[in-house]
């Protein structure tokens, strides 16, 4: 059973887990790629997981909301999708970890994007309904965020309990909204935009990030990184979770691993019931998967 598999894991070798979380355009993938140079210097393998993942059944769904068309989902709906696709990863998360040429070295898994990402749903949903000129703090100061925490933590229990991650640290690099659009903007490699990279989506998002890292007990970071350099906001990252670390080693044999989802992979019994449960809960997402999503 999967859960037996990973109770092995926590048994057999010391795990870390490194979250960062926050705008499009925010720097996190390059944070991510330094944090992982890092944690290997301490003796840990590192297996970076990327999300949303693209290429499977629900990443492909993903992508047509996102750039093509929403159909009309609720604020619950859409956030569902995108647990959904954190489920599809588990299993592969297990064969990757079993991948490393020393499988006997300390582990540590750096998520880019969490749970928390749901933020930018949310932001999307209320940027629709709230017009330019009233994007102010009178109006960000009444939104319900202690809700959208506890819809965030509910929607992916599965996903958190599969990790035993319900404490898990969560650090959001913070930047200006405008300086992250003018970065998404500028990037040749993107594939165009979706709807979540505009102006006030990334505005409310940032001030909610910035909320719930003031509900106690959120287990929510925020590292400024204004006018800063990755490495020097990659340590501050990094000094959050260091406890979890002894000392640098002078020579190891650990390596950094991309996650690689193999679509053939049979899903576990556990992670099926988990997402059908999901499904049960909002039927109208099953319809989502006759969606021709063509060459997405």
């Amino acid at each position: 059973m999967l859960n037996n598999t990973y109770n092995k894991l926590y048994k057999n070798k010391k795990l870390n887990f490194i979250v960062i979380d926050g705008l499009d355009g925010s720097g996190k993938g390059t944070i991510t790629d330094l944090l992982a140079n890092k944690c290997i210097k301490y003796g840990n393998n590192v297996l970076k997981v990327d999300y949303p993942q693209y290429t499977t059944k629900w990443g492909k769904i993903l992508k047509y909301l996102l750039k093509v068309n929403d159909m009309n989902l609720n604020l619950e709906e859409r956030m569902a999708v995108y647990s959904i696709n954190r489920l599809e990863s588990i299993d592969s998360i297990f064969l990757s970890v079993n991948s490393f040429k020393n499988i006997d070295n300390d582990l540590t898994i750096i998520f880019d994007r969490f749970p928390t990402s749901n933020v930018l749903t949310i932001s999307y949903y209320l940027a629709k309904s709230i017009n330019n000129k009233d994007l102010d703090t009178k109006i960000l100061d009444k939104l319900p965020v202690n809700k959208y925490l506890k819809l965030m933590n509910s929607l992916d229990k599965y996903f958190y309990n599969f990790f035993k991650l319900k404490n898990a640290k969560i650090v959001i690099p913070q930047i200006n909204p405008r300086i992250t659009i003018d970065r998404i903007q500028r990037d040749n490699t993107r594939e165009g935009s979706d709807s979540y990279e505009n102006i006030n989506v990334q505005t409310i998002a940032d001030y909610i990030y910035k909320e719930l890292s003031n509900i106690p007990n959120s287990n929510i970071y925020i590292v400024n990184q204004e006018e800063k350099p990755p490495q020097i906001v990659a340590n501050a990252v990094f000094n959050i979770y260091k406890h979890n670390y002894t000392k640098p080693l002078e020579v190891n044999d650990c390596e950094i691993l991309n996650l690689s989802i193999n679509n053939d992979t049979v899903q576990s019994l556990e992670v099926e019931n988990s997402i059908n449960h999901i499904l049960s809960k909002y039927p109208k997402l099953v319809n989502l998967l006759n969606i021709n999503v063509g060459n997405l």
